[in-house]
């Protein structure tokens, strides 16, 4: 997994935001048989991305 992130200040005094990216590398295998003989084998490789944002309020 890769992630990056920041926390950017909107003012002085109180509101900010959280940036935040991340990237998953996910391996998998699926193996399809029928009775005791493989009829399919796939592999895949994965690699979702997820960008989050948010506020934040300190008090």
């Amino acid at each position: 997994m890769l992630q990056a992130g920041v926390n950017v200040p909107l003012n002085d005094s109180a509101l900010g935001l959280p940036l935040d990216a991340k990237r998953y590398f996910v391996g998998t295998t699926a193996t399809f048989e029928a009775g005791n003989t493989v009829a399919l084998r796939t592999e895949h490789d994965l690699g979702p991305c997820v960008v989050g944002a948010g506020l934040w309020v300190r008090f």
